[in-house]
């Protein structure tokens, strides 16, 4: 009488005129764990890891492994959890192992560490007074420093130098890290000057009509001359 060997169980047993008969047992393979051991009249059975699990070991007799936040982990998985980790520049953006990493946009977000989990970091901003010394990626993080002196940036964009006010201007807001110096022409400035000069203020003393007359003259000449001095400085 036949007997089913070990890595066969018994669909049919012997009868009185009839031979046992026997069949092979399921295989289960690296990707599957046993859901039922094999008996002498039963098979074994499989079953693939689900995504969320791998068979670390690759040894389909021992359960698959759940792996944590931070991996993506496809269906029928070998390898170990630590392998499975959503790389640099990406995250686990639902804490579910089952479904895949999402990458950062390296513009206003980031990712520098393997196996993050949740959103993507914040890309820093630059701030005004600040300028970018490095590019911001997936992968890392933007880096600014503060305007040295003598410069400014606005809005964190690259830094400038002051502005330096001409000769014929004057400073009407004096610069900081944020703003450049504001200069404003100096007309009124020297049109108030040349109204005070002496001469022009000594003939518009004067008593007489024709002579008061002929001082106004003269002070428009003076102030006229200081105009084209700031034209032509």
């Amino acid at each position: 009488m036949t007997s089913c060997q070990e890595d066969e169980f018994q669909t049919h047993a012997p009868a009185s005129r009839l031979d046992r008969v026997c069949q092979a047992a399921t295989t289960c393979v690296a990707g599957q764990e046993e859901v039922n051991k094999l008996t002498a009249t039963s098979d074994r059975s499989c079953r693939v890891c689900p995504a969320g699990k791998t068979d670390a070991d690759s040894n389909p007799s021992t359960a698959c492994m759940a792996c944590g936040a931070g991996h993506f982990v496809p269906e029928g998985s070998t390898s170990s959890c630590e392998s499975l980790q959503c790389a640099l520049g990406s995250t686990d953006v639902d804490s579910n192992p089952a479904t895949s990493c999402v990458e950062c946009d390296g513009t206003s977000e980031y990712s520098s560490a393997a196996g993050r989990a949740g959103a993507c970091a914040a890309m820093t901003v630059c701030q005004a007074g600040e300028e970018m010394t490095l590019e911001g990626t997936a992968s890392s993080n933007r880096e600014c420093q503060a305007c040295s002196a003598g410069s400014f940036s606005p809005s964190g964009g690259p830094c400038l130098e002051w502005s330096t006010c001409a000769e014929h201007e004057q400073e009407l807001r004096a610069p900081s890290a944020t703003e450049d110096r504001t200069c404003e022409c100096q007309v009124w400035l020297q049109l108030q000057r040349a109204w005070m000069h002496p001469d022009c203020w000594i003939r518009r003393r004067h008593g007489s009509t024709k002579r008061a007359a002929s001082a106004a003259h003269a002070c428009q000449g003076i102030i006229l001359l200081k105009l084209l001095r700031i034209g032509n400085p």
